[in-house]
Order: structure tokens, then sequence, then C-alpha cells
């Protein structure tokens, strides 16, 4: 027993009573030996109690160093949050100042409503308050199908009229996404959108002169020839009326070029080369061209051709629209040359419409004996009688009238001397169908001239 505590048991035998004094003795040895366990159980207990304060301070050691670490990540991840905030506060304040915004609760009224959408809605904060999201979208089918997406959990986009506060209709073009709450269920709706009522107007300019655009073309295709090339010069098109008066089919021409259309003596050309370059640099070309149809005969086309460009500029096609002129060519060449030879056979003065030279053939100048030089300077007034009280100034009204004259004349030749004859006079227009120049024909006058020679 050591400091009344037990600490072991010693058993002793003896075949002989002890006495006192050895009883004594054995009590101190086991006081001894009892004081003895007693110390080596507390050094025991003390280097116990030592090495579990040293693995607890160690504990508490490597506990500071991951809270260290974790208090560096949490400043991290506090530093990336307040980041992050930024950003995202920069991301609202940018959506606010750009787009329209609204929220809705998932009965459909309106909860809030940035600057931009009260500017266009013109609603003031109080009316705001009572709005509900079909006060927005009136078309009851557009609302059901947006409310549908978004309870499925789907954003959709949509296009529709709204009325103003001013009872003005504006288009909007609007973006909803469903916003979920923690459980995954539809708390809200947000609607970013943006005014297209500009766009929507150029739309509806852009259909409406499109139908007209399609009604020219229908006009045109109806009246006059057409035929499409792409820009190397190949054919992608041609109407009706071209193809009915050529006798090709389009299956015919489709895949072959401007070049195979005209006559096999022209195209090597250059001109034709040049024309189709200044085409493809946007230049249109007006005027006369010969062509061949489908069994090899030459024939006319009065028209132009136009470069077509795309809404980017670029080249598109190129599309002739012409009428066949190949009958009034025909006359126009029957014409010239009858023309040619009426010159060769009767003597024509031209002159302007304030009664000066234009022209004369030479048929004119040997019947009067006149130079083109000297005949400038006669005074048709006085040089010319006309009969049936006929005076220039009444020719002149009754031509600009569009009439024309036959009468006789008495002309003075440059030998002073008077010769007769019967004339024909008639106009001649410019393209603003105004009087340009006076043509004689005096039928008479050769003969006349010949009999005076003779006689002299």
């Amino acid at each position: 027993i050591n400091d009344e505590k037990m600490v072991g048991a010693l058993e002793i035998a003896s075949f002989h009573i002890l006495e006192q004094y050895k009883i004594e003795f054995l009590k101190d040895v086991a006081k001894n030996i009892a004081a003895s366990i007693s110390v080596l159980q507390v050094n025991e207990n003390t280097q116990k109690l030592l090495d579990d304060s040293q693995h607890l301070a160690s504990e508490l050691q490597s506990s500071e160093e991951e809270m260290r670490q974790s208090m560096e990540e949490l400043e991290a991840i506090q530093e990336e949050m307040a980041r992050n905030q930024m950003e995202l506060n920069s991301v609202f304040s940018a959506i606010d100042n750009t787009w329209l915004k609204a929220e809705f609760n998932i009965s459909g009224d309106l909860i809030s409503a940035n600057n931009k959408m009260t500017e266009f809605t013109g609603w003031t904060a109080s009316e705001l308050k009572v709005k509900t999201h079909q006060s927005i979208c009136t078309d009851p089918s557009k609302h059901q199908e947006i409310w549908e997406h978004l309870k499925l959990g789907k954003s959709i986009q949509m296009n529709y009229p709204i009325t103003n506060a001013q009872n003005e209709e504006l288009w909007l073009g609007a973006s909803y996404s469903p916003v979920v709450n923690n459980a995954g269920n539809l708390s809200k709706v947000l609607l970013l959108g943006e005014n297209i009522t500009q766009k929507k107007l150029l739309e509806k300019e852009n259909e409406k002169n499109q139908a007209e655009l399609m009604n020219h073309m229908e006009a045109i295709n109806k009246t006059i020839a057409s035929l499409e090339f792409d820009k190397t010069g190949i054919i992608t098109h041609a109407n009706d009326i071209y193809l009915s008066i050529t006798g090709f089919t389009l299956k015919d021409i489709e895949g072959k070029s401007y070049f195979d259309l005209l006559p096999e003596k022209d195209r090597e050309k250059p001109q034709y080369q040049l024309m189709w370059e200044s085409l493809k640099e946007g230049k249109f070309f007006s005027g006369e061209f010969k062509q061949t149809d489908c069994s090899g005969h030459e024939m006319w086309l009065s028209g132009t051709l136009n470069p077509i460009y795309d809404s980017d500029k670029n080249l598109k096609k190129v599309m002739l629209l012409a009428q066949f002129t190949t009958k009034s060519k025909q006359k126009l060449n029957e014409l010239s040359g009858s023309v040619t030879a009426m010159k060769g056979v009767i003597p024509i003065l031209e002159l302007n419409k304030d009664f000066t030279l234009k022209n004369a053939n030479p048929l004119f100048f040997e019947a009067t004996g006149y130079s083109r030089m000297s005949l400038k300077n006669v005074d048709y007034k006085s040089n010319f009688k006309l009969g049936n009280e006929w005076t220039l100034e009444g020719v002149l009204a009754e031509l600009e009238s569009g009439k024309k004259i036959e009468t006789e004349i008495q002309f003075r030749t440059n030998e002073g001397e008077w010769t007769s004859s019967v004339v024909s006079i008639a106009g001649v227009q410019n393209l603003d169908l105004e009087l340009d120049k006076i043509i004689f024909l005096f039928v008479g006058m050769i003969q006349n001239s010949l009999n005076l020679k003779n006689a002299n």
C-alpha cells in the first residue's frame, strides 16, 4: 500500500512465528516495494501522457496547417467569387443598358422590368405592377405556346406585336428563359428582348417591293424576251417568249454560253469578249444584238444587257431584256435600200427647222448648179416659190402637225434661172417627237433642168 492505494500483495510463509521486529521490517520492505512500484507506475503514466501530449501537439500542428491552407483556399474562393460577382454585375448592367428585360412569376404576373422595357412600353411603374404576360403578348396562342415551353424547362424565342401606352403598334423580339430553384422547380421567367419595329417595317417594305418586282417581272415575261446568264456568260434561264420565237427549248440552251448564240462568224470577234468583261465591271449595254435561232438563222433583238448584284454588291447574274426586231431590221434595211435608190434618181434637199441647209444629194447639186458651199448662203424664202399660195412658214406649221405636202415649186438655180418641179415635202421628227428637219423631194426637177439646158 502506498499513499493509501493498494499496489499489490506479497505473500511470505515461515515455519516459525515471526518476531515483531521482523514483521515491522517486512512492512517497511513492502512499503518500499509499493513506493517503487508506484514510482514506476507514475513514470509509465507520465511517459504515456507525454507521448499522448506530443501526439496531440503533432495532430494540432497538422490541423493548424490544414486550417491555414483552408483559410487560404477560402480567401482565394472569396476573391474569385468577388471577381465573378463583379463580372456578373457587369453582365447584368450591360443587359440592363442593352436589352429590354422583364421578370414574371410562374402565374405570368409581371414582377420587375428595367428602364428599357418601361421606355419601350410607355408604362409607368404603377401600371407595371398590375401587368401580366398577356398584357405584353396579347396573342393567346403565342402566350400559351411560350408558357408550355417554359413549364417544360425549355427556352423559347418569339416575335410579336405589342400596343404601347400611346396605342402605337410596336414589334418585340423576345427570348424567354426559365429560372429554377434549388429543387429544380420553375420559380420565375426571364424575358430579354429588343425593339424590332424598324426591322419589321423594313421587312414589310421589302415584301411589298418584292411583290411589285414579281409583278413587274411577270409583266416583263409576258411582253418581252428575257435571258439570264451567270457571271461567266453561261445561260441559266430563258422565258417563254424567247423560247417560242427562237424555237429553242430551255433544255437546248441551258448551260450554253452567250457566245454560242452568236452567228459563227462573230463568235471570235474581240468586241463581244470586251463587252462581257465590261458587264462584270458593272456596266450595262443597250442597243441591238444579233443572235441565231434554233435553225441557225440570224435574228435581231433590241434591248439591254444588265448586270444584277446581290445584297453584298457581288455580281450575281446578267439579264438580257429585249424585243425581237428582225422584221423591223429587215424593213429598215429595205427602207435604207429604197432611200439609197431614191437618192440616185431624185434630187433631195434637207433643211433645218430654221430653213438653213442641212444636206443635199449630188443630183440636187447637179440639177441646180450649186456647190455645197454656195448652197449654204442661199436665202430659201426668196429662192423658193411654192404653188397653191404656200409659204415656208405655212409649210412648217403643216409639217409640225404631222402632215405631208405635195405641190409645185419654182427654184432659182445657181445661174439665176428659174426651174419648176413637183415637190413632196415631209418632216422628220427626233426622239422627243419634235420636228428635226424638212425634206424636199423634187420629183420633176431633173427633166426640167435637162430641157432648160437643151433650150440654151
